[in-house]
């Protein structure tokens, strides 16, 4: 099978072990502590995924979506409006494009019947923390290039470099937060990674599919993703079943790490199509994997089938909040939902660090959850989702359920049969209306703007 062209090399396996603290914005302040082998690069998600999936990728307009409900990567979103007006952003000229651009995105997915849900970055996860510092040099780099080029007269080239310059501040988001009161959109903010968040509201059924431009929806198992996403509508959709193509979600998770993650650099020589042959010879196990790739004349040090492996548990066990209870629990989990704790021991040492050190959040997350009788939760309850089945180890439950039932099961089949479970048919519409307001989900540490709007801000959790 012929290999794709390597790019350029930029592995680094630094020393494992905490770093001196960093400094910069406020929710940067923290100590960085390594947790494996990272490829500081500049890419989002996993490499070249999308391409490799053109095939399965299918043009569609958001009208045929109507009367669903849609996760929305808001940083994500932000992002794009602050790259595509960089110049007037650096000089200040308008300091509201980002309101603008989702309030416009807002009013078009409810034009054709599709109700949006924010949901925003958390905490930095430590398996990150190279990642970022190379992505925050890079941003600094190209704000410096900006500049010149801006007071040389260069506009075109200054467009260009501040546009990779773009850095999300935590005022803009509270922007955005009160444009989401104003306009009654739901919204949550991530313990961690927003992707896990969106994902584990899919799987469970707060929402119908994901929109993003971030890969690492597929990789962590999201059903259903919208890509490029126009402001008229139109876009690309691509359905997991369709990307597996047949294997296992965690045969493609073990391919999409081989072509290179957040947490783990891709390897020289290692493309989609050696990736894809690598785990159809061997597996996904790890060792395998390295030895693999060495018969096959592939460099590969020997800490990779270690990190491999933790590259796997970060993306399979990522704290999410569980709406209804509030609590932090894995993303993939085979128990009822239970408390994640906020902070573990940091790793130490020249040893690989355990596991669970690369889900602890580097800082206190944005988002938490109101508890019962806290001040502010709105007490409006609305009948539907009572009770539930807790979270699921989705595809262990989904290998067991297609090999008991005669006939293919698509992974969508089985998370439709599984909310059917849940919900009970006869309860509500599509949603079940469930009890979303139970507990509210709203922004920690805002006092100064949102303590007055908690009761408002949780009502929306419920139709």
């Amino acid at each position: 099978m012929a290999r794709l062209a390597p790019l350029e090399d930029k592995r680094a396996w630094p020393a494992l072990g905490p770093q001196p603290d960093q400094g910069g914005e406020d929710h940067e302040r923290h100590r960085w502590h390594r947790a494996g082998p990272i490829l500081a690069a500049a890419r989002m998600g996993i490499q070249g995924l999308l391409k490799a999936l053109e095939d399965v990728q299918r043009e569609c307009h958001v009208k045929e979506f109507a009367g669903k409900r849609a996760a929305v990567d808001a940083h994500g979103w932000l992002h794009a409006a602050l790259a595509g007006s960089a110049v007037d952003v650096e000089l200040e000229v308008d300091d509201q494009i980002h309101v603008r651009y989702c309030a416009k995105r807002i009013s078009m997915l409810r034009r054709f019947g599709v109700e949006p849900v924010f949901v925003f970055d958390g905490a930095a996860l430590p398996a990150k923390a190279a990642l970022l510092q190379e992505r925050r040099q890079r941003r600094e780099r190209m704000r410096r290039e900006g500049e010149l080029r801006l007071s040389e007269g260069d506009f075109a080239q200054a467009k260009s470099c501040l546009a990779q310059a773009v850095e999300i501040k935590d005022h803009q988001i509270d922007d955005v937060v009160r444009l989401l009161a104003a306009e009654e959109v739901r919204y949550i903010h991530a313990p961690c990674e927003a992707d896990a968040q969106m994902v584990y509201l899919a799987w469970h059924g707060y929402v119908d599919f994901c929109i993003s431009e971030d890969s690492d929806l597929l990789a962590l198992g999201s059903p259903r993703v919208l890509y490029k996403l126009r402001g008229d509508g139109h876009g690309r959709e691509i359905i997991l079943d369709d990307a597996l193509n047949g294997r296992s979600l965690e045969d493609f998770q073990a391919i999409c790490i081989l072509m290179g993650c957040d947490y783990l650099p891709r390897l020289r020589g290692v493309g989609p199509a050696l990736a894809v042959q690598v785990v159809a010879a061997r597996g996904r196990e790890a060792e395998a994997v390295a030895r693999e790739l060495r018969v096959l004349g592939i460099a590969v040090p020997s800490e990779y089938a270690e990190h491999f492996r933790l590259a796997s548990k970060v993306l399979q066990l990522q704290p999410v909040y569980e709406p209804r209870s509030g609590r932090q629990i894995p993303l993939w989990s085979s128990q009822e939902p239970h408390a994640v704790p906020v902070q573990l021991a940091s790793h130490t040492g020249t040893s690989a660090p355990q596991e669970t050190d690369a889900l602890v959040p580097m800082e206190a997350p944005r988002g938490r959850v109101r508890r019962k009788g806290s001040p502010g939760r709105s007490r409006s309850r609305t009948p539907g989702r009572e009770g539930g089945r807790g979270s699921a180890f989705v595809s262990d439950s989904f290998e067991q359920a297609r090999s008991t039932q005669q006939g293919a099961m698509t992974l969508e089949e089985f998370i439709r049969r599984e909310r059917a479970e849940r919900t009970g048919s006869s309860r509500g519409g599509e949603h079940g209306d469930g009890d979303l307001a139970s507990p509210a989900l709203s922004v920690a540490g805002k006092s100064r703007f949102f303590g007055r709007q908690h009761s408002k801000l949780g009502s929306l959790w419920s139709d």
